[in-house]
């Protein structure tokens, strides 16, 4: 039985950064739904959370990890976040996204297991998944426009609107 991997960043404090109360999962991959924001700014989107000192837990799988870790490295962010490699193994997902404390997501089954642990979410659903797997401790970002066609400017008032959610949960 495998267990993924944890790639702490190399930087004083990190084990510091697990207890911070602002701990943020990040969870972009959701290749179900046309619904998403693409890769480049979800990499945008933790650029910004760390310009805001939030620590950030990335959580990829096998068919993903890689392509990501590329896109993370050519950005200059796989040394400033926190990535868990998961494999199939449910107990150490269940560990890893429980070291957190707020949960950015598309993808339903991230935010259903984060919500069963007490994270605060922001899930970025079409409308129509909102009423299919909503919860009322889920705050929304309701995307309108599928991914292959977000323009960067509608991208940077997603990114804006996930940023000032998630300042307001913290209050």
């Amino acid at each position: 039985m495998g267990g993924g991997g944890l790639l702490a960043p190399c930087r004083s404090g990190h084990d510091e950064a697990i207890l911070d109360s602002r701990f943020v999962l990040v969870n972009p991959f959701n290749h179900n739904s046309r619904f998403s924001l693409p890769e480049s700014a979800w990499l945008d989107l933790i650029e910004e959370l760390l310009a805001r000192d939030y620590p950030v837990l990335l959580i990829t799988y096998p068919s993903v990890h890689k392509t990501f870790m590329h896109a993370l490295i050519a950005r200059g962010l796989a040394r400033k976040i926190f990535v868990f490699a998961n494999d199939t193994n449910l107990g150490n997902l269940i560990a890893m996204v429980g070291k957190a404390h707020y949960c950015i997501s598309p993808s339903t089954g991230t935010i259903h297991l984060a919500l069963n642990l007490g994270l605060k979410c922001i899930g970025l659903y079409p409308s129509y998944d909102q009423g299919r797997w909503g919860s009322e401790q889920l705050t929304y970002i309701t995307l309108t426009t599928p991914r292959n066609e977000l323009d960067s400017g509608a991208c940077a008032t997603l990114i804006a609107q996930t940023m000032e959610t998630l300042k307001s949960l913290e209050a």
